[in-house]
């Protein structure tokens, strides 16, 4: 990021200031400053910053002063500030002469100026430039959908600090990127690299505040330095951010510009995971992903949510009114859910328009019994029956709790169990798999064509 010495110059607080010399190199750009008065010549800059000095040192001793300014521009410092008349009464007109030819700025500061005054000038002039961007950005952020809300912010930070950006959203399989223009409609079962390389690394803390990390690959110094912060809402983590940054550190302003990119997209998944009841849509996708398949690769999303080592009961509820899609009354079936099951032992989704499945979770200390899952289940479809008029709800339980890799099997034990219910029992509204007796055995598709 950083901000070139002219726009710094061009600022109230550096109004006094004079270029002495070397006025063709004021569009270097400053990432910081750095003090200038120990004996050691330019050896201590490490680039991009305006080195500031009294002119103590350089008093009397020209060939000081150049080695200084030569070994200051070899390092690719962005500048010299001096204040002429302290110490030093005057420039010395081999040293402007040096300075015009490498085109290295030579600034007299402000008299009155503390390092400290002048530094936290540059920040702010730096800081508010980003600042003034992300109120212009916000201005115009309007009604947009959340892919262009995404996308924009990342090409924001892209502009911002000139390295690639992407989004890994692990709840709509998508990769949100700066490499093109498209947004990548990707399965993400193989993120994992990108918060765990699987490789010999290092994770560098970069905030104690928010989960920031440098992760470095240590058997390729080839592989790309990357930033990655964690997008998290309610303990679950919804997508990353990823930074790019391609064997060049960032710097401070950079590291300040990602931090607030991250806010705008903690707000973004913040609004789409509570204002457009995106936790239900969240978990239709999940419920999806469990019901269709084989957990040879559990994402982190599924780890996240679902706890691997606890065992889940599950429960289809189909309703077989053709005129009623659930779809238009989910606020209604997840206010009837929560009435009957607490938040954290319950995890449900639309597997269709007409279909509920429901994960139970077996509580480690205390034995549901079938009569009570029973007895649950009865009074939640009396509840959907009541919320939504002229539903017709069917449920079925599968036989007992399984842990999260054999979910799929439930499933059809469930879904199996309404089918054939129908046949067998079709004035119930709650069947048991176990209820289903030999019957359980039968091919579904066969014994419909005996009947």
């Amino acid at each position: 990021m950083g901000v070139s010495l002219r726009e710094i110059l061009a600022s109230d607080f550096f109004s006094e200031a004079r270029v002495l010399a070397g006025k063709e190199g004021l569009d270097r750009i400053v990432q910081g400053i750095s003090s200038q008065d120990a004996p050691t010549g330019g050896q201590w800059a490490r680039g991009k910053e305006l080195m500031l000095s009294t002119g103590y040192l350089f008093k009397g001793n020209i060939e000081y002063f150049k080695e200084v300014i030569i070994e200051a521009n070899e390092a690719n410092a962005a500048g010299l500030g001096i204040k002429v008349g302290r110490y030093l009464d005057e420039i010395p007109k081999e040293i402007v002469e040096l300075c015009d030819e490498l085109k290295f700025p030579l600034i007299d500061l402000p008299k009155d100026s503390a390092w400290i005054e002048i530094g936290n000038a540059i920040n702010e002039i730096a800081i508010d430039r980003y600042i003034e961007k992300l109120t212009s950005f916000i201005q115009v952020y309007g009604n947009k959908d959340h892919d262009r809300k995404i996308k924009e912010i990342i090409e924001g930070l892209y502009n911002n600090i000139g390295k690639p950006v992407e989004v890994y959203d692990f709840c709509k399989n998508k990769i949100y990127s700066t490499f093109n223009k498209s947004i990548k409609n990707t399965k993400l079962s193989d993120y994992e690299f990108i918060w765990n390389p699987d490789c010999k690394h290092e994770k560098e803390s970069l905030s104690e505040k928010f989960h920031m990390f440098r992760i470095e690959n240590l058997e390729n110094k080839e592989d790309s330095l990357r930033i990655v912060l964690p997008i998290e809402i309610d303990n679950i983590v919804l997508a990353y951010l990823v930074v790019w940054e391609n064997q060049e550190k960032s710097d401070y302003y950079d590291l300040y510009t990602i931090r607030l990119s991250f806010v705008l997209l903690l707000h973004e998944y913040g609004s789409i995971y509570f204002e457009n009841s995106f936790k239900d849509k969240f978990q239709d996708e999940l419920i999806r992903q469990i019901i269709e398949s084989n957990f040879q690769n559990e994402t982190q999303i599924i780890r996240k949510v679902l706890d691997t080592e606890g065992l889940y009961l599950c429960i289809s509820i189909k309703q077989f009114s053709h005129e009623i899609s659930l779809y238009d009354h989910r606020e209604k079936i997840s206010r009837c859910i929560y009435n009957i099951f607490q938040r954290d032992e319950i995890i449900f989704g639309l597997a269709g328009k007409d279909e509920i499945v429901m994960l139970y979770k077996k509580d480690k200390d205390i034995h549901k019994t079938n009569e009570f899952i029973k007895i649950s289940i009865s009074q939640l479809i009396k509840c959907f029956e009541n919320e939504v008029i002229k539903g017709k709800f069917v449920a079925g339980v599968s036989r007992g709790f399984v842990d999260i890799k054999n979910v799929k099997n439930s499933y059809t034990e469930s879904s199996k169990t309404i089918d054939i219910s129908r046949y067998i029992y079709p004035e119930s509204k709650v069947i048991l798999y176990d209820n289903l007796g030999p019957f359980k055995f039968i091919n579904i598709e066969e014994f419909k064509r005996k009947i």
